[in-house]
């Protein structure tokens, strides 16, 4: 009678607010694989998200503004953005047309998209068809997320410089593909 042993592997992330550690538990069963005619695959276990990655980070009057995603998907340079309030609400109202990043590597300058019907590809817009970002932030709602597309930098360019009004400007964010 032969025995396999099939030692079964999942991973189970706990976030922590404070501490961000991976727990790995190992568990092994003996099984009998004599009555088996079909092994089954063994799932996969799913990573529990975590809170965003900073790539950068600045303070403005009272809020925190973080950089928290850069990414190449296609043609598109998607750039994520939250703005999370320290103390006190408050409102930034910004023109779209004056947000933008820099090419590292090439030093173009890059703006919003439009989509077909001529609308910024941005959010949160002050409304349907506006060329205004607004965000705000209060005690009841804390975070606001900015989601924002451009055209993709060449393949050569590693890093870009966001630059928004009233945030400045965030230098040499690290861009993934």
């Amino acid at each position: 009678m032969k025995k396999l042993i099939i030692c079964m592997s999942a991973l189970a992330l706990f976030a922590c607010k404070d501490e961000k550690k991976e727990t790995t538990v190992t568990t092994t069963q003996n099984v009998d694989t004599t009555n088996l005619k079909e092994q089954t695959p063994v799932e996969k276990a799913t990573p529990i998200a975590e809170s965003p990655t900073a790539l950068s980070t600045k303070t403005v009057n009272n809020d925190v503004v973080t950089v928290t995603k850069a990414k190449v998907i296609g043609k598109v340079l998607y750039v994520e953005l939250i703005v999370k309030n320290t103390e006190d609400s408050s409102l930034y109202v910004m023109n779209i047309q004056e947000i933008n990043y820099i090419d590292d590597v090439e030093a173009k300058k890059h703006e919003i998209l439009k989509d077909d019907e001529g609308q910024y590809q941005a959010s949160p817009l002050q409304s349907s068809r506006g060329s205004k970002l607004q965000m705000s932030t209060s005690e009841s709602q804390p975070e606001v997320l900015i989601s924002l597309r451009f055209p993709a930098p060449p393949e050569t360019s590693k890093t870009i410089t966001l630059n928004m009004p009233d945030f400045g400007s965030f230098d040499a964010i690290n861009i993934t593909r």
